[in-house]
């Protein structure tokens, strides 16, 4: 077996198709897709445009914005650049005032790999946020926010620009046993959905052990909980497949071709949704919640079989 050290633009001349599985970075953002696409290469996973607009999350929601009577909605938004923010307590209150809530999320203005995200309580966690950021650490020991459970892993590039969001409380779905307690909050939950050929997948109910998903729960990899397809119990029938319509509108919206994966908070009363974000090009390991979606369809994709329709 003999290996070869070549460039990226040689190997990309020299393919036919290259199967693309690069979450995140320039791996997702419509930089190599652009290549490919240059050279007439086949790929997986959707364009250079499309890839760059979902990688983009302030743009992502701009051009969902208008779509709230079709029942999809995104949270309020705010994209600043972390230079400018100089008077902590002032920008403190005029984020908590225009964007509607007492605490914020903040996250990556451009990542796809759901790192970098935490809720601030306060101006002081804001301080500590925007230090962190300058500092470039890779990820952050847990306690250093209030309410922070466990490390924050941080983008591998520095941030130019912080996107903050209305945080969107959720009702609280815990695992006890092989029991479901779910206790109505806000009517809202958390689910992942997959896109495939312009179909939706049946969503994931993701549960989260604080308030927000860690990078380690998001991408399942033996510590994270999904219930697919949701409990009958908590998201009536009628409401799921009113929300994959809506999922497969998203996907239509902003180019989405081959496959995706979507994040919402859902409204279990009446279906609607409000976008938290598109990966493109989302993880393929072996605890991928797409690999579960898959199976709960009415004819099951096998996990072989949907890398295939992947390819195809």
């Amino acid at each position: 077996l003999v290996h070869e050290k070549i460039s990226l633009q040689k190997y990309i001349k020299g393919s036919e198709i290259i199967f693309l599985g690069l979450h995140g970075g320039n791996g997702e953002n419509g930089v190599i897709q652009k290549k490919l696409e240059d050279e007439g290469v086949k790929f997986n996973g959707s364009g250079s445009k499309a890839s760059a607009i979902c990688m983009d999350k302030f743009l992502t929601g701009e051009i969902l914005a208008g779509m709230e009577n079709e029942g999809i909605f995104v949270a309020p938004k705010k994209l600043m650049k972390a230079s400018e923010i100089k008077n902590v307590e002032k920008i403190w209150i005029e984020l908590v005032r225009e964007l509607g809530s007492k605490t914020l999320i903040v996250k990556p203005h451009g990542d796809g790999c759901s790192s970098g995200i935490a809720r601030l309580f306060s101006a002081v966690d804001l301080q500590k946020y925007l230090e962190i950021v300058k500092s470039g650490l890779a990820s952050v020991p847990k306690g250093t926010l209030k309410n922070q459970n466990g490390i924050l892993e941080m983008p591998q590039e520095k941030m130019e620009k912080i996107l903050f969001e209305k945080f969107i409380e959720t009702d609280s779905i815990r695992a006890v046993g092989n029991k479901l307690r779910h206790k109505k909050i806000s009517g809202f939950v958390e689910v992942t959905v997959g896109v495939l050929a312009g179909h939706a997948l049946s969503p994931s109910i993701t549960i989260a052990e604080s308030s927000i998903l860690s990078v380690e729960e998001k991408f399942q990899g033996g510590t994270g909980i999904n219930i697919t397809p949701p409990s009958e119990e908590i998201v009536a029938v009628a409401v799921i497949e009113r929300a994959k319509k809506s999922i497969e509108k998203v996907a239509k919206k902003v180019g989405i071709s081959g496959y995706a994966r979507i994040d919402a908070f859902l409204n279990i009363a009446n279906g609607d949704i409000i976008v938290i974000e598109i990966n493109t090009l989302p993880g393929l390991t072996a605890s991928t919640v797409l690999y579960h979606q898959g199976l709960a369809e009415k004819t099951p994709i096998f996990p072989v079989q949907l890398l295939e329709k992947l390819i195809d």
